[in-house]
């Protein structure tokens, strides 16, 4: 059996071992030096593994297969919604799935708008009645604790939306 140098760096941190054996062997030793492997994963030690499963709590994910509806499109005047606006919460209602309200003080959101007419969209005008609609689904408790927004467009070959919901700590 050939025994090379492995290096087996920690996920989290970064943190890097070095062994003389085979991969099988520099597996077995990371795990006896403290390191934790799940699945394709390593970790130095416990605290960097703890870490890493609070971090993917810590976010909300969303997608939705849909494009976004434009302010001017949704109201006519002063707030009256338009029969597109009803029927573009209507959707979203079932297609943003069950809430799990994440309970945190203030809220940030990135907004990754996928569009067909990437040229055409205004970024800032697809989030009011997305951002409202999240509201009413009742993942956020209200838009005045959202303290940091990210809004990217994307060109694609589909419209759809991706929505990530995490916590800020001021």
């Amino acid at each position: 059996m050939i025994n090379k140098w492995y290096e087996i760096s920690c996920d989290y941190c970064g943190l890097a071992d070095h062994f003389r054996v085979s991969i099988k062997n520099a597996n077995t030793q990371y795990i006896a030096t403290g390191g934790i492997i799940k699945g394709n994963k390593y970790f130095c030690d416990k605290t960097c593994y703890n870490r890493y499963l609070y971090k993917l709590k810590e976010k909300m994910k969303l997608k939705v297969n849909l494009k976004p509806l434009s302010v001017n499109a949704a109201y006519t005047g002063r707030h009256h919604r338009t029969a597109a606006c009803k029927q573009y919460e209507h959707k979203l209602f079932y297609m943003l799935g069950k809430p799990k309200l994440l309970d945190y003080e203030f809220y940030g959101v990135t907004y990754n708008f996928y569009l067909v007419n990437f040229s055409r969209k205004d970024g800032d005008n697809c989030i009011k009645v997305l951002q409202d609609m999240i509201i009413k689904k009742g993942f956020i408790r209200d838009d005045r604790y959202i303290v940091e927004w990210h809004v990217f467009k994307w060109p694609a070959l589909a419209d759809r939306i991706e929505i990530e919901i995490k916590e800020v700590r001021l």
